[in-house]
């Protein structure tokens, strides 16, 4: 056989090897995401379900006539992990390379319990595989759920680090109690309304209207968040 028809035979059959690889590399990869990953793209499908998501109302402020807040609705949040979310890749990234810088932020940004303290409460949540494990006690601060969500993988979005939240609306009062009689108070629950004051005589307007977002406006918020 000439030496230039041998070398063409030779670089077909590297051509076909490369493509005969990618052709495997295709099917395990489907494989795996058809059972091993399969609740974890369930899970990411249900939160499409819906064509419209219904939001809240925020509870409107109370402003003085001279432009000074006197009474507004600031979010608290719980913030929690879901162990299986994100899948084994996630899993591994979480308890091998990211779980002692996660627990030095947590520490930092809530200084009442340790690095320790922490990370023995991650280990814990891993043991279970907990899908709503609850990271820290009490509720926090707007400022801090941001803190939290820049720490490394949390930064990732919630479907692949699996960090969520539940969040509240707290009423809070900037001048403390200042002219409280007037402006009213609420029951602890800020669902269940105002009790007395401007707060319940301005109940029906203060408390607002629930909205409603669309459903790619939802998708685009997942995909910003790294889905």
């Amino acid at each position: 056989m000439a030496p230039e028809k041998k070398d063409i035979k030779n670089r077909y059959l590297v051509i076909m090897l490369a493509l005969v690889l990618l052709g495997l590399c295709i099917i395990i990869k489907a494989g795996v995401i058809m059972f091993a990953e399969r609740q974890y793209w369930n899970d990411v499908a249900d939160r499409f379900v819906k064509e419209n998501v219904s939001v809240p109302a925020m509870r409107g402020n109370i402003i003085s006539s001279d432009g000074q807040l006197m009474a507004s609705s600031l979010p608290e949040y719980r913030i929690y992990m879901d162990f299986k979310a994100g899948g084994p890749d996630k899993d591994s990234l979480l308890m091998k390379v990211y779980l002692d810088s996660i627990c030095e932020g947590l520490h930092k940004i809530f200084p009442d319990r340790t690095k320790a303290q922490f990370r023995q409460q991650f280990i814990q949540g891993h043991q279970k595989m907990a899908r709503h494990f609850l990271i820290y006690p009490k509720r926090i601060s707007y400022t801090q759920y941001k803190e939290v969500k820049k720490l490394p993988l949390f930064n990732q979005g919630k479907n692949r680090s699996g960090l969520h939240e539940e969040t509240y609306n707290q009423r809070k009062k900037p001048f403390g109690s200042l002219a409280m009689r007037t402006l009213g108070d609420m029951y602890s629950d800020i669902e269940l309304g105002a009790k007395n004051g401007l707060e319940l005589a301005y109940d029906s307007i203060l408390k607002g209207e629930p909205g409603i977002i669309h459903r790619q406006k939802v998708m685009n918020q997942y995909l910003d968040q790294g889905l």
